[in-house]
């Protein structure tokens, strides 16, 4: 009775134990290199993120420190004697007209009132002055 069984066997797997082992064995190792291969894509994937993270990162920090440095320059313009005739000035409250037309202001803001600057203003501001007083009042 155990030398049929034992001839059934070797009929069903012809290689004997070894090849068994060895089927055993190389399905272990194809998972293990598989799981290396995937960890692997992920390392660079994530090598990869970290650099472009890394990147944007320095560039917001200098786009922070440019819009202190103009949010300063901005609020120091306000006390400068040629305030009235400022060509930067000019074109900020053009920029301001052009963000407020396209809808992207701040909303329930209503703009300053700049009749009393543009009074006092000589009209030697330059080439780029034009009479804002029909865009400014709301």
């Amino acid at each position: 009775m155990m030398e049929h069984l034992i001839i059934i066997l070797q009929w069903l797997m012809p290689g004997g134990i070894g090849a068994v082992i060895t089927w055993i064995v190389s399905k272990t190792i194809r998972k293990a290199r598989e799981t290396k291969e995937v960890h692997d894509v992920y390392k660079t994937l994530y090598e990869h993120i970290s650099e472009t993270l890394e990147k944007l990162q320095n560039e917001v920090d200098n786009l922070h420190k440019e819009l202190g440095r103009f949010r300063r320059a901005v609020s120091k313009s306000y006390g400068c004697i040629y305030y009235a005739n400022c060509p930067v000035q000019h074109e900020l409250q053009i920029s301001e007209a052009i963000n407020r037309k396209n809808g992207s202001g701040k909303a329930g803001r209503q703009p300053r009132n700049r009749d009393a600057v543009n009074k006092n203003d000589s009209g030697s501001g330059g080439e780029n002055e034009t009479d804002n007083s029909d865009t400014e009042t709301a």
